[in-house]
């Protein structure tokens, strides 16, 4: 329900950034920029918005790449998510990591591996989670324009997570286990570089 409330009003806004960002890469076509022209990127995971897409917890709504000489670049992603009155919870996600791109013409395949932590407490089921985890990724990245692009990776989770039972006072209220598992399929992410 709270996903087609967030699709409703975020349809709009997406029709309205869209179109102009089309016609923005008709005009810049042939001036693409090299490596080295601009050190900054940010971007938007937009499949959180769409409920096609069942959008993964590792995936972060704002990203931020700063780009080194070479084809080096530091990567930083944050999510956070205050639920419904109902749920009375939280979530956050935090990850940084580097990568390596090799770029030909107006694509970009790209390789590293980030470090990341979130946390997670529902009061409705009374738990309490925290995870830490090393995730190798691979990915590409389409330039439609000399600053916007659109990309997607696919990640291998090596995770620990731990878990906390807040509603009982028995000695078997901590829990922990490790997973190793494929994630972040499905992410569309929309970038502007500068």
């Amino acid at each position: 329900m709270r996903c087609r409330t967030q699709i409703r009003q975020f349809l709009p806004c997406c029709m309205v950034f869209c179109i102009p960002l089309l016609s923005l890469g008709a005009q810049e076509k042939d001036a693409l920029p090299s490596a080295a022209e601009y050190k900054n990127e940010i971007g938007v995971d937009f499949s959180n918005f769409i409920s096609v897409l069942h959008t993964s917890d590792q995936s972060h709504l704002l990203n931020y790449k700063r780009h080194f000489t070479g084809s080096g670049a530091f990567r930083a992603g944050f999510s956070a998510d205050i639920f419904s009155k109902e749920e009375n919870g939280r979530f956050v996600s935090l990850r940084l990591g580097y990568e390596r791109k090799r770029a030909i013409a107006s694509w970009a395949l790209f390789y590293g591996a980030d470090a990341s932590y979130r946390f997670t407490q529902s009061n409705r089921g009374g738990y309490l989670t925290h995870c830490y985890g090393m995730e190798p990724l691979l990915g590409v990245r389409y330039n439609f324009s000399k600053h916007f692009s659109i990309s997607t990776e696919a990640k291998l989770n090596f995770h620990y997570f731990t878990y906390y039972d807040l509603q009982t006072f028995a000695a078997k209220s901590f829990s922990d286990e490790f997973r190793i598992y494929i994630g972040s399929v499905g992410m569309i992410i929309v970038s502007y570089h500068f």
